[in-house]
């Protein structure tokens, strides 16, 4: 209700507070995209596509975040899975970095320190500004022989002043333009033309600021009004060098830095130990410093290198890491067996765990390789490994970036939790009962009975059937059966459907069945009936069940029979839920031009995770054009989820271009 109260108090507020809602202060807009060097910035990787600004906001947890988070997407207009945020002070980014490899939405965000000119290429224009002129656009994704004709013709009932086509670093097309305008109401037109076409591209366009648009097209940024009276100081014999190549070497930096006397060079790396592109100059005498600061903007092998000063406060934080990262080793050296862990991203879905072992060459793998399967049994594109020692881990950490079947793996260090989630059961175990099982990609209405009547002919011990970390069913179930055989004949039901979804069976260990059900409920049925046997077997020894008495005055017998009733109840109501008709829905989904894989993308679309809505198998239709369309149809159990939700959802996906509604 109060979300509802909000929405109208600002459509339909005092009209006294409209220029305030509307518009912002040129100050205001200052402090938000100045570049004076009182800025902190972050960008943000990894984000889930349905992360909200607000979502993101709260994951970043104790900091102060000066104006909005922006999400950045991507040449369609949609989320990338990346963000930047700018924060007030120094301590919000050392907050900020403490949430690096945190989860949201089930997914781990890296978090990183980032500069003023990424987060200013990618701050969106939220308000007119007063007293300035609020009539520039940014266009983006244009094709690459786009003229400023092109672009004229393209906004045909706007008034245009300039237009400046940019380049990338290698003298390119980048596919973007800068546009200034005669008035607000130009502004207005030209927004209508958004996701129009340019030829054989869709074009979008967005408002930005003045300052962006000076910025970005005579490479200035205009005068501050006022500037942040803040006072910082610095060390008088320490210089940063920055966007030094990565080849540079400390005799490098010395010839660089002519006529300074230079005490230390530390050159920086980044976490796979490669060259950062930075490097720390200890001088001997403020004298120095001063030299080295008048390098600042120098070539150096074909880069302009920059020079600053380092403030005392980064000292400290530097300090700060040395002791952590201190620590850190001498418990890695009282304990330098202990196995590591890694966890590889983007690998290519062909990949196979040999070709991941051979990139892994140097290193020395405990047990398997385990590649990560989506719901719908398909790699996921990242893989888990355990190391036999530290060193290992060092090695693998320098595989980080190296290229397998044409694209970019990342490497990073995990936790065994990680690893054992993932880890799947590659042979017996002795003096272990092998009969456990996971059960993936159930429906998320899928009961207790459901999944004892899918594994027909198995003798079922326990089911538990998992939740997320918000209380809604994960899609997953673990089961204990009675042997080894049963085990068998369960792996024979692998990717057989329970209803409109087919279902993973894997065999897992003793040791993740009990990590994973810890804590969750598990089959109260089962542990009834197993009481009622027990019970059985007392009577027929001619035990007196009426000498079990409970607290209450009630005979155990008498609580068994309670809980049985209440478990016929309960799947009474859920069989005659089944049974009552839910509406379908039924969606076309249009891909962007033609795509290596629409199977793919048709199991993307049906891991999206929408409550209240149950998946169809779906179709992939092709035409006479090797392209083709999807059609996927849904049952809905939530009576809020209408189709345009639905369709806004699958329209998020990546490589969808367009969803049409067949059925609602």
């Amino acid at each position: 209700m109060g979300k509802v109260f909000s929405f109208f108090r600002r459509l339909f507020g005092n009209p006294e507070d409209e220029d305030k809602r509307r518009s912002i202060s040129k100050l205001e807009m200052e402090s938000l995209i100045s570049t004076d060097g009182n800025g902190w910035f972050i960008k943000l990787k990894g984000l889930p596509w349905k992360a909200t600004e607000k979502e993101i906001a709260e994951f970043l947890v104790g900091c102060s975040i000066v104006g909005s988070v922006f999400i950045i997407n991507n040449e369609a207009g949609k989320p990338s899975g990346d963000a930047v945020a700018k924060l007030m002070g120094k301590n919000d980014l050392e907050r900020a970095l403490m949430c690096n490899k945190k989860s949201l939405h089930e997914r781990t965000v890296g978090v990183e320190e980032t500069d003023s000119d990424t987060y200013i290429k990618h701050v969106k224009k939220v308000d007119k500004v007063k007293n300035e002129e609020n009539t520039f656009l940014h266009l983006k994704g244009l094709v690459w022989t786009a003229t400023e004709d092109d672009i004229k013709k393209f906004l045909n009932d706007c008034n245009v002043k300039e237009v400046v086509l940019t380049t990338n670093d290698r003298g390119k097309p980048s596919g973007d333009a800068f546009v200034h305008l005669d008035n607000e109401g130009d502004v207005q037109k030209a927004m209508a033309h958004n996701r129009e076409y340019l030829r054989e591209r869709f074009v979008i366009v967005e408002e930005i600021y003045k300052a962006q648009y000076i910025r970005e097209t005579q490479g200035g940024f205009e005068p501050n009004i006022a500037k942040d009276n803040i006072t910082k100081s610095y060390s008088d014999c320490l210089v940063r060098l920055g966007n030094l190549p990565l080849t540079s070497s400390e005799s490098d930096i010395q010839s660089f830095l002519i006529d300074v006397l230079v005490k230390k060079i530390t050159i920086s790396r980044n976490e796979s130990g490669k060259p950062s592109g930075e490097a720390v100059i200890e001088t001997e005498s403020n004298e120095d410093l001063v030299r080295c600061l008048i390098c600042n903007n120098s070539s150096f092998e074909g880069r302009i290198i920059s020079v600053d000063k380092v403030e005392t406060s980064e000292l400290a934080v530097k300090q700060k890491e040395k002791t952590i990262s201190t620590h850190k080793q001498e418990v890695e050296n009282k304990d330098p067996g202990s196995n590591r862990y890694i966890k590889l991203k983007g690998l290519p879905w062909k990949v196979t765990e040999d070709e991941i072992e051979e990139l892994l060459i140097d290193c020395e793998i405990v047990g398997n390789v385990f590649i990560i399967f989506n719901e719908a049994g398909k790699p996921s594109g990242d893989a888990v490994v355990k190391l036999m020692k530290k060193v290992d881990l060092d090695r693998a950490l320098k595989c980080n970036n190296e290229s397998l079947h044409g694209r970019f793996v990342c490497i990073q260090e995990t936790d065994s939790d990680t690893y054992n989630k993932h880890a799947r059961k590659v042979e017996k175990i002795e003096n272990e009962e092998n009969t456990f099982i996971r059960l993936k990609g159930l429906v998320w209405s899928a009961t207790a009975k459901d999944i004892r009547t899918f594994l027909k002919g198995c003798n079922v011990k326990e089911v538990v059937l998992t939740t997320t970390s918000n209380g809604k069913p994960s899609g997953n179930a673990y089961v204990h059966l009675e042997s080894e055989a049963d085990v068998q004949k369960a792996l024979a039901h692998n990717r057989k459907y329970l209803r409109e979804r087919f279902v993973l069976v894997e065999e897992i260990y003793e040791s993740q069945y009990f990590r994973e059900t810890k804590g969750f409920v598990v089959d109260r049925s089962v542990q009834v009936q197993q009481s009622v046997n027990q019970q059985a077997e007392s009577e027929s020894e001619g035990n007196s069940i009426e000498s079990l008495k409970v607290e209450n005055g009630t005979t155990e017998n008498e609580n068994i029979d309670k809980d049985l009733e209440t478990v016929k109840k309960e799947e009474h109501r859920s069989s005659t839920s089944l049974e009552t008709k839910k509406p379908d829905f039924k969606f076309e989904i249009i891909p962007f031009g033609y795509i290596p894989d629409y199977e793919d993308l048709l199991e993307d679309c049906k891991d999206l995770e929408i409550d209240g809505i149950i998946w169809h198998r779906g179709q992939v239709i092709e035409d006479s054009d090797s392209k083709a369309n999807i059609i996927l149809g849904c049952t809905v159990e939530n009576t809020h989820v209408d189709a345009e939700i639905v369709k806004q959802k699958l329209e998020a996906v990546t490589l969808v271009s367009k969803v049409n509604v067949l059925l609602s």
